[in-house]
């Protein structure tokens, strides 16, 4: 069964069933998690971390339901259920085999908050600064105003947002120095010391996420949105 995808505009995010058991393609020896995969153009797929569980079978309640003798095993169905409702991402699947499912589940997560970007190797050279930059992004003309969905800010662990143009250059008024400490949180508007809204005569730009302070392992960026605001 393929993939259940989620169109979220510029990345599609899809759970898929994972098949744990042995090489002799008996389902009845077969374990299956449900997995992740991501994809930025919807024909190449990849694993942000390869097998890993999202939703693993092990956390549902197999041992109390009328197993068939024959099924020693547990797995779980995955389904077009994905939504965002108020402050959560939530995911509706079911048990498998058939004789197991005595129910939908869903699965919750704090909204958009699958997976994350954090700084891990802390031995940079004197001047690096930990940081990531998007893809380029096409402001098609319009105003727009950009957000974080991050967790772990301090007083010791900040996130300095910068934007650039095509080709990696700073653009005056967005520059990391002038971006505004923020608070965690899981929509936090960005801004800059003369600007709130990304003014520029550029068509495309890119964001480039500073990790700084004491502790640059701290921050955990979990989406970055880019919001239309009013024509130019």
């Amino acid at each position: 069964m393929g993939a259940a995808l989620w169109n979220r505009g510029n990345v599609i995010i899809g759970f898929y069933g994972q098949w744990h058991g042995p090489n002799n393609n008996d389902r009845r020896h077969v374990d299956m998690d449900l997995g992740l995969v991501v994809s930025n153009d919807a024909l190449h797929y990849r694993e942000p971390i390869p097998d890993f569980r999202i939703v693993e079978a092990g956390e549902d309640d197999f041992e109390h339901l009328p197993t068939p003798m024959h099924f020693k095993h547990a797995g779980l169905v995955q389904g077009q259920g994905f939504e965002n409702v108020g402050e959560e991402t939530l995911f509706w699947y079911a048990p498998w085999p058939e004789q197991l499912s005595n129910g939908v589940r869903v699965a919750s997560w704090p909204r958009d908050r699958l997976g994350y970007f954090q700084a891990s190797d802390l031995n940079l050279k004197k001047g690096q600064v930990h940081h990531m930059i998007s893809a380029p992004i096409d402001l098609e003309g319009q105003l727009t105003q950009v957000w974080l969905n991050v967790d772990g800010l301090s007083q010791y662990a900040q996130i300095a947002v910068e934007i650039l143009d095509e080709c990696f250059q700073p653009i005056d008024g967005y520059l990391a120095e002038d971006c505004q400490p923020l608070e965690s949180g899981l929509r936090q508007p960005v801004h800059w010391k003369n600007h709130q809204l990304i003014m520029t005569k550029k068509e495309v730009i890119r964001i480039r996420l500073n990790y700084v302070g004491l502790r640059p392992e701290d921050p955990k960026i979990y989406a970055i949105y880019v919001t239309s605001a009013t024509t130019i």
